[in-house]
């Protein structure tokens, strides 16, 4: 099995004039789209995707600009990566289907089901970001304008990561199988991410805009997943989520911060299946 294909099938689909790669789990059930979130990649979803196949097919996108997809000079606010979404969907012929959003990911969900929840079967938030405060999204953006351009080895890069206070609670197999599912190795044998800085800047730019409209036409079930510790999420933000998409429900992840399916797989599978389970 390869590098990129661990447990899933590697593909690629062409979507808006841009060839966007993605995994596939499983072969039967209700279909599963996972959108990761700012400089992550389709991976972030391998643990979930595990705990599913044996009910559900599992899509997981390298967004634009993400992964092993193609990388653009512009088109990072919530519509465009939205738009992919419906592209690449309805290329594949997944609808109705369920859709399970990180951050990022969240916010092209949210804005995709406020225009298309018809098209859904249920709908994942995790630790939705479009509420986070500013000096948070001024945090991100410093985060990845400061990143290494290159390291010159998983170990080094690993290390990096584990000094970082958002990996606390990631375990040091989640932290080396990031580092060798997110890089390339360049001519010179050094590691560099396979995101684009510029492309992920932009996005987080467009972190803040306002998809409240968007939340009040979601007309699907609707799960909020947070992290216990998220500064990015917070119970406000979450109290205000709740009363805006009818019907919503909300999970707190304990020994989870941000990047919840990587903090704390176990327990965010368990509480996405239970959902899945309760509303198909």
């Amino acid at each position: 099995m390869s590098r990129n294909e661990p447990d899933g099938r590697s593909r690629f689909a062409s979507v808006n004039g841009l060839r966007l790669h993605y995994l596939e789990w499983g072969t039967a059930g209700v279909p599963i789209v996972c959108l990761h979130g700012s400089s992550g990649n389709c991976h972030v979803w391998d643990s979930f995707a595990r705990t599913c196949t044996h009910d559900h097919r599992v899509y997981a996108l390298d967004q634009r600009g993400h992964g092993d997809s193609d990388k653009p000079a512009a088109g990072y606010a919530a519509r465009d990566f939205a738009d992919d979404l419906d592209a690449f969907v309805e290329g594949l012929g997944l609808v109705p289907f369920v859709l399970v959003g990180l951050s990022l990911g969240s916010r092209a969900g949210t804005f995709y089901a406020g225009l298309r929840s018809e098209k859904l079967r249920a709908l994942v938030l995790v630790d939705p970001s479009f509420d986070m405060s500013e000096t948070v999204q001024q945090e991100f953006i410093r985060g990845v304008s400061e990143q290494p351009e290159s390291f010159g080895s998983y170990e080094e890069l690993v290390a990096h990561q584990r000094a970082r206070p958002l990996s606390r609670y990631r375990s040091d197999d989640v932290l080396r199988e990031a580092a060798v599912m997110g890089t390339n190795r360049r001519p010179d044998g050094r590691l560099v991410w396979k995101y684009d800085r510029g492309a992920v800047i932009q996005g987080l730019r467009h972190a803040r805009d306002d998809l409240w409209a968007s939340a009040e036409q979601i007309r699907v079930p609707t799960l909020l997943v947070r992290g216990a510790e998220s500064r990015v999420t917070t119970k406000e933000s979450a109290a205000r989520m709740l009363e805006t998409i009818p019907g919503s429900r909300l999970v707190d992840i304990d020994g989870a911060i941000h990047g919840i399916p990587q903090d704390n797989p176990v327990a965010f599978s368990a509480a996405v299946r239970a959902f899945l389970k309760e509303v198909l």
